[in-house]
């Protein structure tokens, strides 16, 4: 369960920015710890360029 501030109010603690782009696995990890540590998710310094995927592509059949 998550803590809360020493004061117990509801709003979370601000967290320490982070420079993990979005949607990468280090920016989940950095999120589950925050939220474990009962953080907020967001710092208004977080990193915010997202990785850009490149698009699937099929592979060819192979012939016979």
């Amino acid at each position: 369960m998550a803590q809360w501030n020493r004061d117990w109010s509801d709003d979370p603690v601000l967290p320490a920015p982070t420079r993990a782009r979005p949607g990468s696995h280090e920016k989940i990890a950095v999120l589950r710890a925050r939220l474990e540590r009962g953080e907020a998710l967001h710092h208004p310094k977080d990193e915010r360029q997202a990785i850009h995927h490149i698009p699937h592509t099929p592979m060819p059949a192979l012939s016979a």
